[in-house]
């Protein structure tokens, strides 16, 4: 699959950096994710509208709990 897909673009490749444009830049067959263009969202887990320390990356919000 890894090689199929750096047939297509060269821009995509399994050294390539994820990024959020609906593609699945780094050919881990997982599209955007961990874009390093994406937002950080910090876990807000006792719900007083501030997060703490654990983030993610993600292009868009990841869900209920967590704050930019």
């Amino acid at each position: 699959m890894q090689g199929a897909m750096a047939d297509l673009d060269i821009d995509v490749n399994p050294s390539a950096d994820e990024l959020c444009d609906g593609i699945d830049n780094d050919c881990d067959e997982r599209v955007d994710d961990d874009p390093v263009e994406g937002q950080a969202w910090f876990a807000d887990t006792d719900g007083d509208g501030f997060g703490g320390t654990s983030s993610v990356r993600a292009c868009d919000p990841p869900g209920d709990g967590w704050v930019a």
